[in-house]
Parts: structure tokens; C-alpha cells; sequence
């Protein structure tokens, strides 16, 4: 087959093969590793930007333990616990309170439940109204006193109740108050906490917070939130034997905070050798938002966010916090949660990177891994839109496409001027030696010399031989023409010759 196409197209077929061939190979070869430097690179970031944030976010809950049992063992809070709870006790004695005044506040503090509280419970919570006359009505009298002072007559405004020093009455809780609240609360301020709360030991009694909410005053062994995850914590940490000991309770819905999310830590108090009570902070969304929001290096689609053993959100999504913020994901679970293959992977202990479909359906590049600290557990997640993450790949490969293009088309087009070069002065060869074999050739017709190489020694050969072949006709035609000439003189001589003989 090969044998009988022409040089042409065989000197063609050949250039290409030895141009292309290479090349391509070439390119695939360094495409695929660009490719896989390009992916590993993507993936790496992921990794890298997911063990950032671990540390961090593990970094701030270990503050919060130091801190807890730091502010626990300090003299000034044993001090201020030991104060609270004796001057709790006396409160309504200080006071001059007895039943009937206990009723009349009763019926104040209702107010405040059913129009403040209420008010601002259902512009968070899409219009719908709380059942806080089960509430009112159950709680004991000293639980009435202390809200009633601290909190329905605090003139300060919802969410302002921690600008009160002390209450205007002649009680020693309200001296204390007066003498301990400002550190307190500077603390608090200082380091982000929602809220700050003494608990005693024995009774359970919330004895002080500092933003006094629905739930100061009452006990966490029998009172309305000894159910929640706040109540089970004080117990938890109540039954602790150690100083060190620091207990964290996950996030859970809590009513006193409008149906937020809350999460909380405790460590016991003890002053000589005795458990007198509880410390408890209730630590906000804020800083661990602050952590995870910090996008450098992100992208447009990329985003960190933690995740709880119950699907929902522990930070606030940057690309939906319509639905995945972690207030809204605990109000809506059946929108707000993250059941993903990533998710499920972390739960079960895996720290991985692979592409997987998110909670918005996309195709993401996730880096995930579990975060275990004192029984909380987490998932940390860092993911980033495919599409993205890979750009760089897909700008690459249609660049080595364009590129592929243009020097395919620089090899054709040099294939065909070489296969030029070459053929065509055998093709003038042989043109004129068909020429000549069929009786119609210029013996003058000489071929271009443009070349030194062999190409041109062909054509030098070539205009040689016609040159010798020239010379060799032209002296057989001077034969030709001397032998005419002599043939005819020999007849010439003949005729004259004739006569003489016949006479």
C-alpha cells in the first residue's frame, strides 16, 4: 500500500508523523502533569485552609476552658459566689416581702413576660407567640423578687439589662451586686461571652448572670430550664470533684434567648476544699462566625463552616445564610441542615479531601475534618465550587489547545514547503525525461540549481547529462550532414562518369 503512493504524499505522510507525533505526545504528557499540579494545588489549599481553621476554632474552645477554670478558682468569684448565695436566702426578708407584695410583683413581672419578652420572641421567631403564662405562674417567690428588681424594674431596656449596677432596694444582694457586677460584666465584655452565671450548688438557684434574662433566678434542678441542655451542664458540672474540671454543653435551642441556639460551659466552684457552686458562660456564635468567615485565598465560592452531630449549622454559611445560618438552620433543620456525603464521612471520624455534591446541590472540592473537644462534636468543613477550583486547569487546557492548533498548523505548513523543496526538482526531472522518451524534449531546458545540498547535485546532474546528450546529437547531426554532403558529391561525380563509358 505504503509502496505505491507517490513521494509526494509519502515525504508528507512522514514529515507529519516525525512533526505531530512528538508533539503531541509532548504536550499530552506535559497537559497531564500541568493538569495534576494544577488539581493537587487546589486540593492543598482546601487542606491547608481546613487545618487553619481546625486550629483555631480548637485553639478558642481551649481558651474557654482556661478561662472558665481560671475565673472559677479566682478569689473574687468564690468570694462573689459564696456572697450571692447567702444574700439570695435574704433578699426577700431585706426586702420586708411577704405574700401578698410577692403577688402584686407577680403580676408586674407578668408584664414583662407577656409584652417585652413576647414582643421581641415573636419578631424572631416568625409571629409566633411563647407560653410564658405557664412560666410566670410556676415560678417561686424568691425567683419573683430577684426578676421583678433586676429585670422588670430595671430601667434600663430589653437587652440593656446589664448596665444596671444594683437595684434600688436595701438588700445585701444588691450591695454585692453593686461590688461585683462591673468586673463581671467587664470580663464578659472583654472576651465576647453572651452571658456570665453563679450557680449554687445546693439549690441550683441561678444566684446572678449578667444580662439577666428569663432565666435568672430559677433553679436548674427544678425549675422551668432544668430540662434544657443549660439545666443538664449545671448537673453535669455539679457532680464534678475536681476544681480543673470544665464541662461544655452543645448547642441547643433555648427559650430565655428568644429559641437561639446556645451553647454552654461550666466549671464548680469551691472554696476551702467545699463545692459551693457552679461557674457557667453562655458562649456566643460571634467568635466562632468571626473565625470561620475570614474567606483570603477563598475565591468567590469558597467558604469554611462548622457543622454539629445533628446535621446543623455551629457558624453561619457565607453562600446561604438564608437558610444555613446557624440561628435559622435550628429554627428550619428541614432546610438548614447539611446532610452531605462530607458530613457523614467526618461524623465517622475521616479527615478528607474529595469532590462531593454540598448542601446547595453544587459540586464542590471539600476538605473536611472531625473536631472532638469535651464532648462536642463537630465537623469542620472548607469547600469550594468545582468549577472554581478547577479554572485554572480548564484555562489551561484550552490554552494547550490553541497552542496544539497553531503548531500543528506551523508543522503543516513547513511539512508541505520541505515536501515542496524536495519533490519538486524531481518532478522537473522527471517531467523532461517523459518529455524526451515521447520524442517532444528541449535538450535546452536546464533545471534551477537553488540549493547545495543533495537536491541541488541532482539538479547539476541533471543539466550535465542534458548537456552532454545536446553535444552528442549536435555531433551526430554534423555526421549526418557531412555524410548527405559527400553522398551527394559522389553522385554528382557519377553522372559526369556515366557518359565517358557508354562511349
Amino acid at each position: 500500500m505504503f509502496t505505491k503512493l507517490r513521494l509526494k504524499t509519502k515525504l508528507l505522510f512522514a514529515f507529519l508523523c516525525v512533526g505531530i507525533l512528538p508533539f503531541a505526545v509532548m504536550a499530552i504528557v506535559a497537559l497531564h502533569k500541568a493538569d495534576a499540579a494544577l488539581e493537587n494545588q487546589a486540593f492543598s489549599q482546601m487542606q491547608s485552609m481546613r487545618n487553619v481553621k481546625k486550629d483555631q476554632v480548637v485553639d478558642y474552645l481551649q481558651t474557654i476552658k482556661d478561662q472558665a477554670i481560671t475565673f472559677s478558682e479566682n478569689r473574687m468569684i468564690v468570694s462573689a459566689m459564696d456572697g450571692f448565695s447567702k444574700s439570695f436566702e435574704t433578699f426577700m426578708d431585706e426586702n420586708e416581702l411577704n405574700d401578698q407584695k410577692i403577688t402584686g410583683l407577680r403580676d408586674k413581672l407578668a408584664t414583662y413576660y407577656t409584652q417585652d419578652f413576647s414582643s421581641s420572641y415573636r419578631e424572631q421567631n416568625d409571629g409566633k407567640s411563647p407560653d410564658v403564662n405557664s412560666i410566670v405562674g410556676k415560678i417561686d417567690s424568691s425567683t419573683v423578687a430577684l426578676q421583678y428588681h433586676y429585670i422588670k424594674a430595671n430601667p434600663n431596656p430589653l437587652g440593656a439589662k446589664d448596665t444596671l449596677d444594683r437595684a434600688d432596694d436595701r438588700s445585701t444582694y444588691s450591695r454585692l451586686h453593686g461590688r461585683y457586677h462591673p468586673i463581671i460584666r467587664s470580663f464578659l465584655q472583654k472576651f465576647g461571652y453572651y452571658d456570665i452565671f453563679l450557680v449554687d450548688a445546693e439549690t441550683g438557684k441561678i444566684v446572678y448572670s449578667v444580662f439577666k434574662e428569663l432565666d435568672f433566678a430559677t433553679s436548674l434542678i427544678d425549675g422551668p430550664y432544668a430540662r434544657t441542655n443549660f439545666g443538664q451542664l449545671f448537673r453535669n458540672a455539679n457532680a464534678a470533684e475536681s476544681a480543673d474540671t470544665v464541662v461544655f454543653a452543645d448547642f441547643k435551642q433555648y427559650f430565655p434567648s428568644y429559641e437561639a441556639p446556645a451553647g454552654f460551659v461550666a466549671s464548680p466552684i469551691f472554696s476551702g476544699g467545699q463545692k459551693i457552686g457552679v461557674l457557667m458562660f453562655q458562649f456566643p456564635i460571634d467568635t466562632l462566625n468571626k473565625i470561620m468567615s475570614e474567606r483570603a485565598g477563598m475565591g468567590e465560592s469558597g467558604e469554611t463552616y462548622l457543622v454539629g452531630h445533628d446535621l446543623l449549622m455551629r457558624s453561619d454559611s457565607y453562600l446561604d445564610p438564608e437558610n444555613h445560618s446557624v440561628a435559622t438552620s435550628f429554627r428550619h433543620p428541614e432546610k438548614g441542615k447539611v446532610n452531605t456525603a462530607a458530613t457523614a464521612a467526618a461524623l465517622d471520624g475521616k479527615t478528607e479531601e474529595k469532590i462531593i455534591i454540598d448542601y446547595n446541590g453544587n459540586p464542590v472540592l471539600s476538605a473536611y475534618t472531625p473536631i472532638a473537644f469535651e464532648g462536642l462534636q463537630w465537623v469542620l468543613l472548607a469547600e469550594i465550587d468545582e468549577a472554581e477550583a478547577f479554572a485554572a486547569v480548564k484555562s489551561l487546557q484550552w490554552v494547550a489547545l490553541i497552542v496544539a492548533f497553531i503548531g500543528i498548523a506551523a508543522i503543516v505548513v513547513v511539512a508541505l514547503l520541505l515536501t515542496r523543496a524536495i519533490v519538486r526538482p524531481v518532478l522537473g526531472v522527471v517531467a523532461n525525461l517523459t518529455d524526451l522518451a515521447e520524442g517532444e524534449g528541449d535538450l535546452t531546458t536546464r533545471l534551477p540549481v537553488t540549493a547545495e545540498d543533495e537536491i541541488g547535485e541532482l539538479a547539476r546532474r541533471f543539466n550535465e547529462f542534458m548537456d552532454k546528450l545536446h553535444a552528442m546529437i549536435r555531433e551526430i547531426s554534423k555526421g549526418v550532414e557531412t555524410l548527405t554532403a559527400s553522398s551527394t558529391e559522389l553522385s554528382a561525380i557519377s553522372q559526369q562518369i556515366v557518359p565517358y563509358h557508354l562511349v
